[in-house]
């Protein structure tokens, strides 16, 4: 009977191990090239859902099949897998004190990578990797896995590469399968410098790796030439040289070490002297490392718990947008937040503290120490080394972190320090096993419902953005983006569209119940009244969601600035979200702005009270009007200080002026600073107004076409000449003007309908607004923003 259930507990064993070797093979295999079209983020979310099913699936497998063998196998050495559980603890405590929630713990817009959900799965992949990759056999399948995914992801990229768009098996806008082309040639140099090895370490010929080798460096190589980012071509002399050095000693052929002195001086050489070509690729935009190194360090000095823990994982771009300088505000990138800094170890660093960033880094070197004394296989080696010096200086993506944590496992499997544990000679370990074998497989299936919940969410979200741009009725992505929120209510992200969804669904419902005249009647004042109420709420939860997002403010702000006539206390909840707004981006006039724009709603509304017979009733709209004006003066004011050529700040100021009937002494203020700061466009462009304002069309035509003959790409200035022309009746001059505008700005509705009016000679009723230009947030790891 004990031998039948011996018999019967290997086959189980075996049949469970290896089926989570075949998932880990799939995993390595399938993750780099993996994209889901159904979703808003179609190439992080997609790998993390993959990631966290097969890592969840093949963990509770191996485990099984440990508890089924009752033995299991330790590797690397107790320090080896200790130091990535102190990591994680770390990162844990990191995403407890974290400013933000669903970000930290899930992740979403792109910060899925260093989300917490993300990375236990990175350490739970490493430890399964060590202990399964001890056996050479199935190792060297891993490795097949990876060259094999490499060389696919490099064929993916040729169409964009080399202009076959039509031949393009990826999403619309995406030029490779793994992030930004930055990040995609590192990890095909990753990969090369893997199969490149191996190939310099084999005696036999190996068509097929070879083949896969020669078109990953081959790809990489033509993106380093067209890239032509020294970070890169230092990689790959770096990685070459190590080769070089190791293999010197070993007769590895004439043919083999010319490969290698030429891809080694190659690459030297390139990193001083310019690309002799480019192919079509975008540009990467990141801070530079200066930025990145003062926000990190304003974030440490902030208290002790920021110091130990960070501000938590995904929380970079409230870093940014927090402590970054104000003379960015001179640059074109003024408006944009980065969500990472220019370096992961930084961005770690800031993120999750001296704790986190510590541990990981003493992983690393302990690791790295072990590996050279027991002199491990250079071919693991090099790739891994090249990975941990882009980590420390370079930005990272969930593609990359994968194959950092795989390797990692790699090399620990290879220091060869086993332990055998019989469980019928240690029984506690045993127990302790089955009771972790338990409860790793409610973890792993409370994840599979997490990702399996937030998949459908962001299917449903996907759609939501789809009929919304594609100009479907209001009340159908209302629909789908409340099916999102019913699937995923911890989103942020999703909470803000939602509010802004039924916002719009409450403006066609209001304009469809008064378009005939007709008074409106209980019914409907029901079902305004219902609009109204969720829009508010969908604002106010997301605030309570991400409290330190300035998105999440501004919209707030600005929904409660839209129902100001409709709700009473509207007024100082959209007050308080601005002011939140900027204290959490100082630096940012935005906030400052729409303050302005707020109180000259106020002011506006006080002032046609002073039409009423009642005196009383008109001082006190009098004296409500002259506080509101001198608020917004005082927040315009300060937003033109931050950054004096933002037009909307300039326009606003100019129309409080205009109440406060001081346009002819505004003008006569800028006409003599002007004299002392000549090439000031704020300025110029404040006075351009103010002379509109005034009936000066004659001094406000000249000085914007002064202010066009110094920037041709000044679109608000554009943008008032054509207005100019268009009340004076000239319009194919405006119709130039916006035209033109419309090439600067070729996204934006408001200019396409505004041509649209000009080319059938309708005439605005006033001056047009500004074109505004909203603060976002800039994901590196996207390539659409580059």
């Amino acid at each position: 009977m004990s031998v039948s259930m011996s018999i019967k507990s290997f086959i189980s064993s075996k049949i469970l191990l290896v089926t989570a070797r075949w998932l880990v093979l799939l995993l390595s295999f399938l993750l780099p090239i993996f994209f889901l079209n159904f979703s808003v983020e179609v190439l992080e979310t997609g790998k993390q859902l993959l990631l966290v099913v097969l890592v969840a699936v093949a963990l509770v497998l191996w485990l099984g099949s440990v508890v089924a063998e009752k033995k299991i196998v330790c590797r690397g050495g107790w320090i080896v897998n200790l130091l990535p559980i102190l990591f994680l603890g770390a990162v844990l405590f990191s995403s407890i004190f974290s400013l933000a929630g669903y970000r930290t713990w899930v992740g979403q817009s792109s910060q899925e990578y260093t989300s917490f959900l993300t990375l236990i799965s990175f350490v739970a992949g490493f430890f399964i990797i060590e202990h399964l990759a001890g056996d050479r056999g199935f190792g060297k399948k891993i490795l097949t896995a990876f060259l094999a995914s490499a060389s696919l992801a490099a064929l993916l990229s040729w169409p964009q590469l080399f202009g076959w768009d039509k031949l393009s098996l990826l999403p619309v806008g995406f030029s490779n399968s793994v992030g930004s082309v930055t990040s995609f040639t590192i990890y095909l140099l990753v990969i090369g410098l893997l199969g490149l090895g191996l190939w310099l370490a084999s005696d036999k010929r190996q068509i097929g790796n070879s083949l896969m080798t020669f078109v990953i460096l081959g790809t990489a190589l033509l993106f380093c030439f067209s890239i032509n980012f020294w970070l890169l071509w230092f990689l790959l002399a770096f990685g070459v040289l190590l080769l070089t050095g190791w293999f010197f000693k070993k007769e590895v052929g004439k043919r083999k070490m010319f490969i290698l002195l030429s891809l080694f001086f190659v690459s030297l050489l390139m990193i001083f002297i310019p690309s002799p070509f480019r192919f079509k690729t975008s540009v990467v935009i990141t801070p530079s490392y200066v930025s990145s190194f003062n926000i990190t360090k304003q974030v440490l000095s902030q208290n002790a718990r920021r110091f130990v823990f960070g501000s938590g994982p995904g929380t970079f771009v409230y870093d940014y947008a927090q402590f970054k300088s104000p003379e960015v505000n001179k640059s074109f990138l003024w408006s944009v937040n980065f969500d990472r800094a220019k370096a992961n170890f930084l961005t770690g660093l800031s993120t999750i503290g001296v704790l986190g960033a510590g541990l990981w880094l003493f992983f690393v070197l302990f690791l790295m120490i072990r590996v050279f004394q027991k002199k491990v296989e250079p071919a693991l080696v090099v790739p891994w080394l090249i990975l941990v010096v882009t980590q420390i200086f370079y930005t990272s993506n969930l593609t990359l972190g994968f194959v950092f944590w795989s390797l990692s496992g790699f090399l620990a499997a290879q220091l060869v320090l086993e332990k055998e544990i019989h469980f019928s000679r240690a029984p506690r370990i045993g127990l302790g096993f089955s009771l972790g074998f338990v409860a790793l497989s409610l973890i792993s299936a409370a994840a599979l419902l997490a990702v399996g919940g937030r998949y459908v969410s962001e299917v449903a979200f996907a759609k939501a953005i789809k009929l919304d741009e594609a100009g479907a009725p209001a009340a159908e992505a209302t629909l789908k983006i409340s099916q999102a929120v019913s699937y995923n209510n911890f989103s942020d992200l999703y909470y803000k569209n939602y509010s802004q969804a039924i916002f719009k669904q409450l403006n066609s419902t209001l304009v469809d119940y008064t378009k005939d005249g007709s008074e409106i009647d209980e019914n409907e004042k029901a079902v305004i009244q219902k609009l109204l109420l969720a829009t508010m709420a969908a604002a106010d939860r997301a605030v309570q969601l991400a409290p330190y997002d300035i998105t999440s403010w501004s919209q707030r702000g600005n929904i409660y600035r839209d129902v100001l006539n409709l709700v009473g206390e509207a007024e100082d909840t959209a007050v308080n979200s601005y002011l939140v707004a900027s204290k959490l981006e100082p630096s940012n006039p935005i906030p400052l702005v729409n303050l302005g724009r707020l109180y000259l709603v106020v002011a506006d509304r006080a002032i046609n009270l002073e039409n009423f017979e009642d005196q009383t009733l008109v001082e006190q709209a009098k004296t409500a009007a002259s506080i509101a004006l001198a608020s917004a003066e005082e927040y315009l004011t300060k937003a033109v200080a931050l950054k004096s050529d933002y037009a909307p700040a300039n326009y606003y100021l100019a129309a409080v002026y205009e109440r406060q009937n001081k346009t002819v002494e505004a003008i006569a203020h800028l006409e003599s600073l002007l004299q002392t700061k000549s090439n000031s466009v704020g300025l110029e462009l404040q006075l351009a107004l103010l002379y509109i304002k005034d009936g000066n069309s004659v001094a406000a035509q000249n000085l914007l076409e002064k202010m066009i003959a110094a920037n041709p790409n000044y679109s608000n200035a554009r943008w008032y000449l054509a207005s100019i022309y268009e009340f004076g009746g000239d319009f194919d001059q405006a119709i130039a003007q916006v035209s033109k505008v419309l090439e600067l700005n070729s996204d934006n509705q408001k200019v396409k309908d505004r041509l649209s009016e000009l080319q059938v000679g309708k005439t605005a009723a006033e001056m047009p607004p500004p074109l505004e230009e909203e603060a976002g947030e800039v994901i590196v790891g996207d390539d659409l923003v580059e």
